[in-house]
């Protein structure tokens, strides 16, 4: 049967015909062309990054370069030299095959490379000179704003691929260094042996810095010129201590698995010697000093697809050594840490995924972080541990951290929850949760630090300017005042100043630690919030005088579980809290004190004085400053302080209205006090009169949570 279809079919299959052929024959004809004129495309090339080495105030300089075979391409005495500057990369000799297709457009991307030697080399002159800032220069404003509508997802894998895609398959180098000098210092990185071959890579790698050692030298004289020495006793020999600059050798080992075709990689590092890795530069700039024996890195997954990249990385550190000031006094050891890490970026966001896991030994933590930029710029933060074995979690603590923790024996289960959200919009809106959950936990044995230590009688030692002060805390103690016989003013008026919501939090107050979070991002810096009290007898009681992190870490779960493991009670804590602080210059305990300024015992104070008490607890040894010098009264802004305290009191229900009846600050002190009151008339009071008062604390402090 006829189709009247069928020639319609046929002539469009003789065109896709004639089109394949079309197609193919150029295709073939570009190949034939770009062989018999490889050499012109090669110079081309060449010419096309000089011209672009120009734009950057740089010449580049190529020796000789040759092409042979399809693509193969032998480079001599290639350099970059920024203008009125030093050589920034030489490359003696270099033999490399193109690809062929990037190599027809004008782009030279290596299929392999052999490089026998070569460096690359940055130089700092001064504060604003290097040889290498004409290539690392921001855009213009205008550059810099339409960059920044480009979508993050698409910035972050353009780079990646930029950069993975220019490594070739194949690498052979004899010998490359990377350096950078500064002044004096010289820093150095020299790769050698390097290989990578159907995807395994090795290689030796050198680690220069310089390390300033201090010589001692003793001056050497003759015997008559030491017989003038002694005759002149000023004359003495002296020791030289000359600092002398040399340099620390790591030497490294990588070995592993690279594909940068698929961006895939498992390569591990570790010491030729068995040594210890560090990273000095880090140290240099940050204090930061970090180690570690074994450092393994993964890159298991680049994909971009639908408007997202996703990253899964896998980083993992064994025999870590951590030491900053700020972070401990010691070495911080941990046997094993890693972070299992999968982020998603999108036109505007960047996220950290809760699938995520960071491992601290034996403790697993999953984070969740999100960053959106627009339409206005947001901030979500999670943290949530698994359900962990008590021991497993206090064994898995870092060695230079939670001493006094050491030898603690524990039973059942604990898991942590934290999250955190704030928008840049609404900062004081930040919403913040932290709650450590236990299940039938229960300590069978306490470790350095005996936590029911303040149940009972102990000795608790105070330095004072480095001299040990040892106190009684207990009946023993002629000075120490049991709850019941302090004044409720008195007790009160502490609470109020210092932690009003002390009988109803179990160790924390939330809203001071959310209200804080909104005051650093504010202000762009750290703003320390007001202790707890139990906070505070911690402190005092067990752990040292250290203004490091891991020490307000330990601080915080040591007050954790005597809070919430009822270890001691409320009123214990407030009595020997009472007992233990300073309240003058070396006076401690409020026995000592009431006595030291009003000849009184704790129980007989009033209201006046326990005021005055309870503010001078944040400054004890400047007491004297807050009273007039020509009457040796309160100075006058107190009227103010007395007004806030006794407000507070009486809304809290702490005290009576008809209290603060006729409620002066006109305190006379009676004890020991008032022989160490100023005695000189200032020139002028009235300064002295409206000043600011500097016992008034945060008004947090004053919240009742």
């Amino acid at each position: 049967m006829y189709n009247a279809d069928t020639p319609k079919k046929r002539r469009s299959f003789r065109w896709l015909k004639i089109t394949l052929i079309s197609l193919g024959s150029i295709i073939i004809l570009s190949v034939l062309l770009a062989f018999f004129f490889r050499q012109n495309l090669l110079n081309w090339a060449i010419e096309k990054a000089q011209a672009k080495a120009k734009n950057y105030h740089a010449t580049l300089v190529v020796g000789s370069a040759t092409i042979s075979g399809i693509a193969n391409v032998e480079i001599t005495k290639m350099a970059l030299i920024p203008d009125n500057a030093d050589t920034l990369l030489y490359i003696g000799k270099a033999s490399t095959g193109l690809r062929i297709w990037k190599f027809i457009t004008g782009n030279i991307m290596f299929s392999h490379l052999q490089l026998d030697q070569g460096y690359a080399r940055l130089v700092r002159y001064d504060s604003t000179r290097t040889n290498y800032s004409n290539f690392t220069k921001k855009s213009d404003s205008s550059e810099v704003e339409s960059s920044s509508k480009v979508s993050l997802a698409q910035k972050g894998y353009r780079i990646i691929k930029n950069i993975l895609g220019q490594i070739p398959g194949k690498i052979e180098v004899g010998d490359f260094t990377i350096s950078y000098t500064r002044g004096e210092n010289n820093y150095y990185i020299k790769a050698d042996g390097l290989r990578l071959n159907d995807e395994q890579l090795k290689c030796n790698i050198d680690i220069s810095t310089p390390v300033k050692e201090v010589v001692s030298k003793k001056e050497v004289v003759s015997k008559k010129e030491e017989s003038k020495k002694v005759k002149n006793k000023r004359r003495k020999i002296e020791i030289i201590n000359t600092p002398v600059n040399t340099a620390s050798v790591q030497r490294l080992k990588v070995e592993g698995l690279f594909d940068p075709d698929n961006m895939t990689g498992d390569v591990k590092i570790k010491s030729r010697d068995f040594d210890m890795m560090y990273m000095p530069l880090i140290q240099e700039k940050m204090g930061l000093k970090l180690g570690a024996k074994e450092l393994n890195l993964k890159l298991n997954e680049v994909e971009y697809d639908n408007g997202e990249l996703v990253l899964k990385t896998f980083a993992e550190m064994k025999d870590i050594v951590i030491n900053h000031p700020r972070l401990s006094n010691n070495d911080v050891k941990v046997a094993v840490g890693s972070g299992d890490i999968h982020i998603m970026v999108g036109e505007n966001y960047i996220t950290l995924d809760s699938s995520s896991t960071f491992k601290l030994n034996k403790i697993n933590v999953h984070p969740y972080f999100r960053y959106q930029r627009s339409p206005v710029i947001d901030y979500d933060l999670k943290l949530a541990t698994d359900r962990m074995i008590a021991n497993d979690f206090f064994n898995s603590l870092p060695d230079g951290m939670f001493e006094s923790l050491a030898g603690i024996d524990a039973e059942g289960f604990l898991t942590y929850r934290m999250d955190c959200h704030l928008c840049d919009t609404s900062p004081w809106d930040v919403s913040f949760n932290s709650d450590m959950q236990k299940e039938n936990f229960r300590i069978k044995r306490y470790g350095k630090a005996y936590l029911p230590l303040i149940n009972g009688e102990f000795v608790y030692t105070t330095y004072e300017y480095g001299n040990a002060k040892k106190i009684v805390i207990g009946p023993d103690n002629p000075d120490y005042t049991g709850y019941d016989n302090i004044s409720e003013y008195l007790k009160n008026a502490v609470l109020t100043t210092e932690d009003p919501a002390f009988f109803g939090h179990r160790g924390f107050i939330i809203e001071s630690i959310r209200q804080s979070i909104a005051q650093n991002y504010v202000y762009k810096r750290f703003i320390r919030g007001g202790s707890t009290i139990s906070m505070q007898l911690v402190k005092n009681i067990y752990l040292s005088r250290q203004k490091t992190l891991s020490r307000k870490m330990e601080e915080m779960l040591l007050v954790w579980m005597i809070e919430n493991l009822g270890i001691v009670g409320k009123q214990r804590m407030l009595e020997v809290y009472m007992n233990i602080i300073e309240w003058g210059p070396g006076i401690y305990g409020v026995g000592e004190a009431s006595r030291f300024y009003f000849e009184k015992s704790p129980s007989q104070l009033n209201l006046q004085e326990a005021i005055f008490m309870a503010s001078i607890i944040p400054r004890p040894k400047w007491f004297a400053s807050s009273f007039n010098d020509t009457t040796q009264m309160l100075k006058k802004h107190y009227k103010g302080y007395y007004n806030q305290i006794s407000g507070l009191m009486v809304a809290r229900k702490l005290i009576n209205p008809e209290d603060t009846t006729g409620l002066e600050p006109n305190v006379v002190l009676r004890g020991p006090a008032k022989s160490m009151l100023r005695k000189t008339i200032p020139v002028s009071d009235s300064t002295e009169l409206y000043d600011s008062p500097p016992m008034l604390l945060d008004e947090m402090k004053f919240r009742d949570y």
